[in-house]
């Protein structure tokens, strides 16, 4: 393990390897961190600001970044050099971090981290800015996490540092360069648009200046960072594992038997199927007979109940899991025969405590090539370990709306469970079209003579976990994209009447969180 002290990021102190001083030529940190990945391939690079030098724990290093395809820092004075202005254009999980946490992050900090040396040699040609240590170890971890770089916030790095606010810049030129590298170009006007109307502020040079300057980043990725994580068809896996597939279902009696005959046909089985079964008519019995009669190679924990409501029903199935991990399923998934033995693969050959799947339907192709942090959840196809959601639920207040997915994803980032999307492991989703008994909820805002946009269950993911700088950012988008689909173009009246919609949503939003406490 090689160490890298700096002063503020701006000029080296020293390095040293195992106790011992190592000679270096460059003296920008960045620069510095590259010689010497260059020289000591194989070792792991920490890097602190001099005022955190002492506690640094090899071994801790060594659990933490035990995957080469990681990368982690802790703001250990609470800094980060961005101002919170990033949220106008950046609305993502990623940018809001809890610091209480190990949390997934591109925003990294130069008071301390770590990355191997051979996964940062692979940005060497990328032509990212060096001047400024935090920049350039944000802008590393920005490009790699769409091809597999795992970055993260984690306090156990700074153990033994105090846990203090967090203190955003106030620097607008970096901002504005940050997003030119690494957004699209039109999200520079747009950041700067919502400066001007929401935070009063007319930054004209560093607008200009970002425009003008050009983009300077151009990160060409010299391998896949987690390529052994892909889809290796020779696993080998332990009798003993155990998994419980969850289906919450509602009429689609035969396309949840065609997902029990393909779960039959798994090479390795399930320990048990819950299934709650709903149907809102207060005579009717369960119309899944086959459940019974015929014989399972697994158990069936059936549930039929009268209220009909997806996040009800799992919140149910999740109080009957006994197993060490859960398979979230939908009702209307065709599943490969060896794709239980792969997922258990995936499981133990990697660290991760929760992951989504692929779960296209046959038509739509799959674009993401590599097992990367994911920003959301899919509750029909992902599966998360059951340790983990011992106190989680999903919230009522979603039912019969959208965003329980998100909302349930969140809940676990804020346990410290990191999200990866797994593309190499493959579902089919049929996408069955609502009939039989399915139903569509009234919601009491439907009386509304001015209806809420967004839907108020959108709203309550906003009002739960984004930033007020990101709602913003949310709110600009969604009035921009829903101008061209309806029919007043006066901006004006437009304006008016969504602002009158925007409000309306949050008091419904609002209510569904006081409901649902």
């Amino acid at each position: 393990m090689i160490v890298l002290v700096h002063h503020k990021g701006k000029k080296m102190v020293k390095a040293y390897r195992n106790g011992a001083q190592i000679a270096y030529i460059n003296h920008v940190p960045a620069l510095a961190l590259y010689e010497l990945a260059e020289n000591y391939p194989d070792e792991l690079l920490i890097w602190c600001e001099e005022r955190f030098e002492n506690g640094i724990d090899e071994l801790k290093w060594q659990k933490i970044l035990r995957n080469r395809a990681k990368m982690a820092s802790y703001s250990c004075s609470g800094r980060v050099f961005l101002p919170e202005a990033i949220g106008f254009i950046d609305t993502s999980v990623f940018t809001k971090i809890r610091r209480e946490v190990p949390y997934p992050t591109w925003i990294m900090s130069s008071d301390r981290g770590g990355i191997h040396a051979e996964t940062l040699l692979a940005f060497k040609e990328s032509k990212i800015p060096v001047d400024s240590f935090d920049y350039f170890l944000s802008t590393v971890a920005k490009q790699g996490m769409p091809h597999g770089l795992l970055t993260y916030s984690d306090p156990n790095i700074a153990s033994d540092s105090p846990n203090l606010e967090v203190k955003y810049s106030t620097d607008d030129a970096v901002l504005y360069d940050f997003v030119r590298n690494n957004y699209k170009k039109r999200w520079l006007l747009l950041l700067f648009v919502q400066q001007l109307i929401y935070q009063k502020k007319a930054l004209f040079f560093s607008f200009l200046s970002a425009i003008f300057k050009g983009k300077t980043t151009d990160f060409k990725p010299l391998f896949s960072f987690n390529n052994n994580n892909n889809n290796n068809n020779n696993f080998n896996v332990d009798n003993s594992y155990e998994i419980d597939v969850l289906i919450p279902t509602i009429g689609r009696k035969k396309y949840l038997y065609d997902v029990l005959g393909d779960l039959r046909k798994q090479t390795f089985q399930p320990k048990k199927v819950i299934i709650v079964e709903q149907n809102p008519d207060p005579y009717s019995s369960s119309e899944l007979h086959y459940l019974t009669s015929e014989e399972w190679p697994f158990e069936i924990d059936h549930v039929f109940i009268h209220q009909a409501g997806a996040c009800n029903a799992r919140n149910i199935a999740l109080r009957k899991v006994t197993a060490d991990w859960v398979f979230f399923a939908d009702d209307d998934i065709r599943i490969p025969g060896d794709f239980i033995a792969k997922s258990c693969s995936f499981i133990e050959a990697g660290e991760s405590k929760a992951f989504t799947v692929s779960c296209l339907r046959e038509e739509e192709r799959e674009i993401i090539e590599n097992v990367v942090q994911w920003s959301s959840f899919g509750s029909g196809c992902s599966f998360v370990k059951s340790s983990c959601i011992e106190n989680i639920r999903f919230d009522l207040a979603f039912e019969g709306g959208f965003g329980e997915d998100a909302d349930f994803g969140m809940q676990l980032r804020n346990n410290g469970v990191d999200i990866l999307y797994n593309p190499f492991l493959k579902l089919r989703h049929l996408k069955a079209p609502v009939g039989g008994f399915r139903y569509q909820k009234k919601q009491p805002w439907d009386d509304e003579k001015v209806q809420p946009k967004p839907a108020p269950t959108v709203m309550v993911y906003q009002l739960k976990h984004a930033t007020p700088l990101q709602r913003l950012g949310f709110k600009t988008v969604l009035f921009l994209k829903f101008y061209g689909r309806q029919s007043n173009r006066n901006p004006f009246t437009y304006f008016r009447s969504m602002q009158k919609r925007w409000e309306i949503s949050k008091k419904w939003a609002k209510i569904l969180i006081e409901q649902n406490p």
